[in-house]
């Protein structure tokens, strides 16, 4: 403490007891010598009673916390209550501004929190249903983000699964189904469906295998946990009877389709078609014969050579 301070402190104040009862009374300094007692105004004024300064200290010693700032509001609101009204009032906008400020991050947390659990509701759903991973399965298998092994899936490939995708909206047109409901009850509507519907037995199995492989690659990407769906998938055994309602068109119906005056592109389709069947290639392949495809051996036979897209033979 300095010596100014010191001497500060032991400076006693007073009030002259004739203003003790005014509303504002002029502090002055007790100086105390050897020979007399000196009374020595200070000019100041203290705007109230000092018994009513002394009963607002009291109140605020006599709460349990000590607020130092809010009894020295009060004191000095006795002399300047407009100044000290201006505070209050300036403490109470920021502290209102800062309980709208607390609650708007407080709402823009629990919508955040909201959303984070309806963005969860919403990838729960598709990791538990069969047709949002099937529609994104065909994609990448298209875009070459799915690969077998290294190589991209050959465009027949990618018809079959789009052809696939078809048949499997047509068994479950409201989406509904998901990995863990693949059972055998599951498996049986869904030949049911098939066969209903005039597919047969060698088409019924090639849906099947697609059906096996979808389940098993999603199984692979952690997708679903139904470890006894692809089991539950078994290809129908091809009957006799199968293979006799099979459609096909005896070499006098191809020789007629043949001289069968056509033009334009009925013509072209027509021929495109007669090479498919005379050469027992894919789709894929014969779509794609040219000019550089026809060639003659030295022997002078007439041959076709190219490169299967499926077996890259």
């Amino acid at each position: 403490m300095s010596e100014i301070s010191a001497f500060v402190l032991e400076i006693p104040f007073h009030v002259r007891t004739k203003d003790l009862k005014k509303a504002s009374a002029t502090l002055f300094i007790c100086i105390h010598t050897r020979k007399v007692d000196v009374l020595v105004s200070t000019m100041l004024q203290l705007h109230a009673k000092p018994t009513q300064i002394e009963g607002i200290v009291k109140a605020h010693l006599a709460k349990v916390n000590f607020d130092r700032e809010a009894l020295d509001m009060d004191v000095r609101f006795i002399s300047e209550p407009e100044k000290v009204n201006a505070e209050r009032r300036a403490m109470e906008e920021a502290a209102e501004a800062e309980r709208k400020a607390i609650a708007k991050r407080k709402a823009a947390k629990e919508k955040a929190r909201k959303k984070a659990e309806e963005n969860k509701r919403i990838e729960d759903d598709k990791n538990r249903l069969i047709w949002p991973f099937l529609v994104q399965f065909v994609d990448d298998i298209k875009s070459g983000a799915r690969k077998i092994g290294s190589d991209d899936y050959a465009p027949g490939t990618c018809k079959a699964w789009k052809s696939f995708i078809g048949v499997y909206e047509g068994f479950d047109p409201l989406h509904k189904f998901g990995w863990a409901d693949i059972d055998r009850a599951f498996v049986s509507r869904y030949i049911n469906y098939l066969q209903k519907h005039g597919y047969m037995a060698k088409v019924v199995n090639k849906h099947l295998t697609n059906l096996k492989a979808l389940i098993n690659a999603a199984f692979i990407d952690g997708v679903h946990d139904n470890q006894r769906a692809a089991a539950l998938i078994v290809k129908k055994k091809i009957e006799d009877r199968d293979k006799a309602v099979e459609i096909y068109l005896t070499e006098e119906e191809l020789q007629a389709l043949y001289e069968m005056p056509l033009t334009g592109k009925k013509e072209h389709i027509r021929d495109v078609f007669l090479i498919g069947c005379y050469t027992c290639q894919r789709v894929s392949d014969y779509n794609n014969l040219n000019a550089d495809n026809f060639e003659t051996t030295r022997k002078g036979t007439r041959i076709i050579r190219l490169v299967q897209q499926k077996t890259k033979t």
